[in-house]
């Protein structure tokens, strides 16, 4: 919904200090978050999967916290994974203003 995409977005430049790329943004509007084959785009905030009650899409922003626990994971924006392998975007290009 719009209201999910804006806490996002606030809650990124609040807790990550990114603005959200308009790409991952675009996205996240039609499609909160996938989880298909191995495969997962992270969504807006913690949904769950359909057809599942047992089973979640992460939210990026706590995904991206997490993962800042180890400092060599500070210079990205995480927005999904599919198994050892991550998809982000370098921060030195997205940080808020």
């Amino acid at each position: 919904s719009p209201a999910q995409l804006q806490r996002f977005t606030d809650n990124a430049k609040k807790h990550l200090n990114v603005s959200v790329p308009q790409p991952y943004a675009d996205f996240l509007r039609q499609h909160n978050g996938l989880e298909w084959n191995g495969l997962t785009i992270y969504a807006s905030e913690r949904v769950p999967i359909a057809g599942y009650q047992d089973r979640f899409i992460e939210g990026c922003v706590e995904a991206n916290l997490t993962r800042r626990e180890f400092p060599e994971w500070k210079k990205y924006l995480i927005m999904g994974e599919t198994g050892d392998e991550e998809y982000c975007f370098e921060l030195a290009g997205i940080q808020a203003q």
